[in-house]
């Protein structure tokens, strides 16, 4: 191969490791922004989009069958179902009788915890007894409160 045919490969070569080189890096960078929530109650382990979101155990409220139509680096907004106990005087809690109905779901104010952006504030908006209803969460300890 003669010097005038090898310079062209060598620019084309240089340029395609540059493009990865970057294409890679900015997937990495893209990775590190995007905020995950807790969604289990096993304490900072997040995921992005989840279908359900628990925030205890054994008669605890949660959400489920949540469909995700906006997620970035600042909010996430969600519709799905809402699950309560029907009766809070039945006991044992964890026996008793769920009810559902539509819920609105806001995830807000993503903090760094270790390598990982979490969203920190989540709030519910839904209808109970023809009232409309806001429950407000806060993520503190990796745990929802």
């Amino acid at each position: 191969m003669n010097a005038r045919a090898l310079i062209p490969a060598v620019a084309a070569a240089a340029l395609a490791f540059t493009l990865v080189a970057i294409a890679g890096s900015a997937a990495v960078a893209g990775a590190s922004t995007v905020p995950v929530v807790s969604a289990n109650v096993t304490g900072w382990h997040g995921t992005v989009k989840p279908r359900a979101i628990y925030v205890g155990q054994g008669g605890s409220p949660f959400v489920d069958r949540l469909h995700w139509t906006h997620w970035n680096a600042t909010s996430a907004w969600a519709s799905g179902e809402l699950w309560m106990i029907k009766n809070l005087s039945c006991t044992p809690l964890y026996k008793c009788p769920y009810t559902h109905r539509w819920v609105a779901v806001t995830l807000s104010r993503a903090v760094h915890h270790g390598a990982k952006l979490f969203y920190t504030r989540m709030r519910w908006a839904y209808h109970k007894g023809g009232v409309r209803r806001l429950q407000r969460w806060s993520l503190r300890s990796g745990f929802w409160r």
